[in-house]
């Protein structure tokens, strides 16, 4: 990691007064005393942000070994660089981090309507995304609310599946769109992770019991445990809304069906969809 730093350091040359780089920038040794000599503390020096997607693998793959997560403490500290870091678990649970990570988190929560439509309608990544402009309509963009209630996570897993089921000919209706995920395994086995870590650590065992108990409820069209359900004490509304595991429509509460999937999927729970 210390190497590619310094060949990103060394293309963009953000400084005019980057150093002459060794002859081997592969040595990680003689690549962090070049990054020294160049990414110094100061007013005048520019401020290193070095971003870090899905550290989760990277944090499986190392195991309990703290080499690489001291290096990179010991940069932000001696460097004028700092991290941006996105992982699936909070880092605060991962006990080899706890030096590495001494940071400010950010929980990812459900988007509002707007941003989410921007997401489906506006693609920047993918070239083949233009062809999602004129592919996703109100329809699609009503079923994935549904389906993963704006979690921008799973919005770029559901987007995906969706529009590859449009791609390959595979939907055509709503009832279509909602046969598809079901009965694809892909998305929850996709989905599964951050389902998993809010059910395990993000809620308490009361609010995953009312979960279940309204899911059931919906399921048989019981209006009034509904309605004793909605008015239950201790349960933090605004803390699932947030998570996506409820989404609201109208004056009802309803439980995605990304959620529903995965308990009927994974936790094995009967009578939710």
């Amino acid at each position: 990691m210390i190497p590619k730093l310094a060949k990103a350091i060394l293309k963009e040359q953000l400084s005019e007064k980057v150093s002459k780089p060794p002859e081997n920038l592969d040595d990680e040794n003689e690549a962090l005393e070049w990054i020294g000599k160049t990414v110094q503390r100061g007013s005048k020096n520019p401020r290193w942000v070095l971003l870090l997607d899905d550290f989760d693998p990277l944090i499986e793959l190392v195991g309990t070994d703290k080499t690489i997560f001291n290096k990179l403490h010991n940069l932000q500290l001696d460097f004028n660089i700092c991290f941006v870091v996105a992982s699936r678990q909070r880092m605060r649970n991962r006990s080899n981090l706890s030096k590495f990570f001494d940071m400010k988190e950010v929980p990812l929560y459900v988007w509002g309507e707007d941003v989410a439509r921007r997401l489906m309608t506006e693609p920047k990544s993918y070239k083949r995304d233009e062809r999602a402009l004129d592919l996703f309509d109100n329809d699609d963009f009503n079923f994935i609310f549904q389906l993963t209630a704006h979690h921008p996570f799973l919005l770029q897993i559901g987007c995906g599946y969706l529009f590859d089921a449009y791609v390959h000919g595979k939907v055509e209706t709503l009832e279509d769109k909602r046969t598809y995920i079901e009965e694809s395994s892909r998305y929850i086995y996709d989905a599964e992770i951050m389902y998993n870590f809010y059910w395990e650590y993000e809620i308490t065992q009361e609010e995953r019991s009312w979960i279940i108990a309204y899911c059931q409820a919906l399921f048989h069209n019981d209006q009034k445990k509904l309605e004793r359900l909605s008015y239950q004490e201790n349960i933090d509304m605004h803390k699932l809304l947030n998570l996506g595991f409820v989404l609201e429509e109208g004056e009802d509460i309803k439980v995605p069906l990304g959620l529903r999937l995965f308990l009927r999927e994974i936790k094995k729970e009967n009578y939710i969809l």
